[in-house]
């Protein structure tokens, strides 16, 4: 029996990939859910899925551009999903009228391996509260170093996207559709 609507929690910061994609099971061959593997585990899964991710920083650390399994280099989502990071919120002050923003306290780094999040096909991905940056594509293709959306819908609630380079589109390249807040 497959799962649909599944939710994973991101439990590590390590970057490694599923131990069995479409089991059901985020879980790396150490057992823990990264973001690689949770992203893993919602492309083998029909359906809408969705990831939780705490506080910290994920370092993708498995080189290997071209490749669209989610398995090296970039994140690679070829089915529909939401990702949520965490925020902090202020604490306002007794009688205070403003307070300070949410900080982003997830953060998803490319670290200049490939770009970081690649759309692939007709995807609805939503992303809230979450930092992108240190993506970088070179060579075919060499768009949205944080983000390459070339055919789906992409939703940005609270979603930072800094620090990317790529001949088009060095954060963001859109060819689907976009909605920010």
């Amino acid at each position: 029996m497959r799962v649909t609507g599944a939710g994973f929690t991101v439990d590590s910061t390590t970057d490694a990939v599923d131990a069995n994609p479409g089991d059901g099971a985020c879980a790396s061959a150490a057992g823990e859910c990264t973001l690689r593997a949770a992203l893993q585990e919602t492309n083998a899964l029909p359906g809408a899925d969705s990831i939780t991710i705490g506080a910290g920083v994920l370092t993708l650390t498995i080189p290997g551009p071209d490749e669209d399994a989610a398995a090296t280099g970039d994140l690679d989502i070829t089915d529909d999903v939401t990702i949520t990071g965490t925020v902090s919120v202020a604490i306002c002050a007794e009688g205070s009228t403003t307070c300070g923003s949410p900080m982003i306290e997830t953060t998803v780094d490319g670290n200049g391996l490939d770009r970081v999040f690649d759309l692939l096909g007709p995807v609805s991905v939503e992303m809230a509260q979450l930092r992108i940056q240190g993506g970088n594509v070179t060579g075919d293709f060499a768009q949205g170093g944080g983000i390459r959306n070339p055919f789906g819908t992409v939703s940005l609630d609270l979603v930072e996207v800094r620090g990317n380079s790529a001949a088009g589109g060095g954060a963001i390249y859109n060819g689907g559709a976009m909605s920010l807040s």
